[in-house]
This record gives C-alpha cells, sequence and structure tokens, in this order.
C-alpha cells in the first residue's frame, strides 16, 4: 500500500476550528470526540512539536499505513467509528477529496462535510447542488454544523 503524501503542517485556519469546537462542546455539555484520519502518513512527533496547542486538542489518530487501507475503502472509516466510541450517524466526516472523503464517508452512512477550498467543482461526477465548505473558519463551519 502507497500513502498519498506526508503530512508536516497545517492550515491556518485549522487550530481556530478545532478550538470553538471543543468550546462549543463544553459550553453546550456535550462531549465529543475529535480525530484524525488521513490517507497520508502523519508525523505525528514533528506536529506535535511544531503544534503543540493543536495536536493536544485531538483523540484519536488513523492513517492508512495503521489499517492497510485507504479511503474510500470502508477499512479506515470502520477504525474512525471504532475509535472515536460512537455509531456512524453521530459522526462528522470533514475530508477535502471528494471521490475518497465524501464518498467514502457516506457509504458507511457518516455525516460528511467537503472542506471545497478552491471554490470549484471540477469533477463531473459530483452533484451541482453539492454544499460544502470553503475553509474551516468557525463561524463558516460552525453553521454547517447546525444545518445537520
Amino acid at each position: 500500500m502507497r500513502t498519498l503524501g506526508v503530512i508536516t503542517s497545517l492550515f491556518p485556519d485549522a487550530l481556530p476550528c478545532i478550538q470553538s469546537l471543543r468550546a462549543r462542546a463544553q459550553r453546550d455539555k456535550h462531549p465529543i470526540q475529535i480525530g484524525i484520519m488521513s490517507n497520508g502518513f502523519i508525523y505525528k512527533d514533528l506536529l506535535t512539536r511544531k503544534y503543540p496547542d493543536f495536536m493536544n486538542l485531538f483523540d484519536f489518530w488513523i492513517q492508512a499505513s495503521d489499517v492497510g487501507a485507504l479511503k474510500p475503502s470502508n477499512i479506515p472509516f470502520i477504525a474512525c467509528i471504532n475509535a472515536s466510541k460512537s455509531i456512524p450517524r453521530n459522526i462528522l466526516y470533514v475530508g477535502d477529496t471528494y471521490s475518497k472523503d465524501i464518498i467514502g464517508g457516506r457509504e458507511m452512512n457518516i455525516h460528511t462535510c467537503w472542506l471545497n477550498r478552491t471554490n470549484e467543482i471540477k469533477d463531473m461526477n459530483i452533484p451541482k447542488n453539492e454544499v460544502y465548505i470553503s475553509s474551516l473558519n468557525p463561524i463558516e463551519f460552525e453553521a454547517y454544523i447546525d444545518n445537520i
């Protein structure tokens, strides 16, 4: 199996979004699990040193090399379900690759959120009315969550 890239940096809007989710969960007294699932190789030690405030906000990490399969296979999604200690209908999975993240998640009955940073729909197989967010801006993301 081949991983698809190496994760060594984060988008600038990621930390405020995750902090906002944690604060919302605490405010609403609604416990949540937040995890990372990637087809890439996650350099956990490097990311923890580089972004200590961010990396401590996650409850679990799933990478393709740990489970022996790439998304959209159901194997990484099953690992995510198990790690989250939840059921599919209570999970929201955010992904930036429609064919791997969104299709894969939906096939497992997981709520999905397509993070389309370019605001372009290049793949003709993507429905024209597909809802997506263009950033992890906490306000935009929470508005998306509120409409699920």
